[in-house]
């Protein structure tokens, strides 16, 4: 594609980004129909009518997984038009999102900050820059003026979950230039505009979630994903462990013992195992080892497992928990009635429920 969009000449690095992520859990890709790979090579999936939207992506992405027997939830990574998909799909099946690592991802609040001659305008020349002659099957044509209503009444119906893990991914550097073909029409907006209005909508996506990461790749441009893949894979890495189940010993004796559950980097929705040294043993406390994070994290589903040789929980705590922030559960060995008195030991945490 660069002979049609001389600054798409990417320094892509292999799929760097597919190789790391492969080192930390299965993968899945796929081509959207009617585009072309970084290689130059076309898609691989059958082409489809054009335009397409957001919502006709989501279907067809839901209708792949299901095919192909992926089971969820999924954490889901987007880039440009593609992080609009992700977003849609996790507003119409939240259950099966984990999280989300988006991009430079499209987003409906470009549109909010230009006029209505300005996004007319804007609209025209993304349908000329996609409907390029003399390919066969034609290239993608997104309609993003439709996938941005989509958008909008998916996120009033279903708005992405508080604990949701979110990290929004934006290029430090100025946009790729147009295609020399298009003539801008009057009225058009200036590239520092554009840029202007980009990335004041990348802010606002990212604020979409409560302590959502919003990360500026400073030596990139649109295609983060090739300039900078360890961007990529490190957000990748940072949501995996705020929803991956652990296990940790409680450590001490018959009569009493203590757990360290780590806090750092969030949790979402996380099962958390604590293994008990003594079948008598009941929860006596949960205690944040920094007084700042009350408030910072929250308990659910708390029960004994196994004849009271486990203790587990669901743990939710913001994305922005510092390094070295823990819990401390303080189990003691109790009579059988206490025991039964006090229901297996549940203490509610404060701050976040369940999702």
């Amino acid at each position: 594609m660069p002979d049609l969009y001389p600054g798409l000449d990417l320094p892509v690095r292999g799929p760097a980004v597919m190789r790391g992520v492969a080192r930390l859990t299965r993968v899945c890709a796929y081509d959207r129909p009617n585009n072309f790979l970084l290689d130059d090579r076309p898609s691989r999936s059958d082409p489809v009518a054009q335009p397409v939207t957001a919502g006709s992506s989501v279907a067809d992405l839901h209708a792949l997984l299901r095919a192909a027997r992926v089971p969820g939830p999924y954490l889901l990574v987007g880039h440009s038009f593609g992080g609009l998909i992700v977003r849609l799909y996790a507003s119409t099946y939240p259950r099966q999102v984990a999280g989300l690592v988006s991009i430079e991802a499209s987003t409906e609040f470009v549109r909010d900050q230009l006029t209505p001659q300005q996004n007319a305008l804007v609209e025209q020349v993304s349908f000329e820059a996609d409907s390029v002659p003399g390919i066969d099957p034609p290239l993608e044509i997104a309609d993003f003026y439709t996938s941005f209503d989509q958008m909008i009444r998916a996120k009033a119906a279903r708005p992405l979950r508080p604990t949701l893990p979110m990290v929004v991914l934006t290029r430090g550097l100025p946009a790729l230039p147009l295609p020399p073909h298009l003539a801008l029409p009057p009225g058009f907006p200036d590239v520092d505009t554009l840029d202007r209005t980009w990335r004041t909508a990348q802010g606002w996506l990212a604020a979409l979630v409560p302590y959502a990461r919003h990360v500026i790749a400073r030596k990139s441009e649109h295609y983060v994903q090739t300039e900078q893949p360890e961007l990529v894979i490190d957000s990748v890495r940072r949501e995996l462990r705020m929803v991956r189940p652990t296990t940790v010993r409680c450590r001490g004796g018959g009569d009493s013992c203590r757990a360290r559950v780590s806090l750092a980097g969030g949790a979402s929705d996380k099962r958390v195992t604590i293994e008990l040294s003594d079948t008598d043993l009941r929860l006596i406390s949960v205690r944040p080892n920094r007084p700042l994070l009350r408030g910072a994290y929250g308990l659910f589903d708390q029960r004994l497992r196994r004849g009271g040789s486990e203790y587990t929980f669901g743990l939710n705590a913001v994305q922005s928990t510092p390094a070295g922030s823990y819990l401390v559960f303080t189990f003691r060995a109790v009579g059988a009635a206490e025991a039964a008195a006090d229901g297996g030991g549940r203490v509610d945490g404060p701050g976040w429920g369940s999702a």
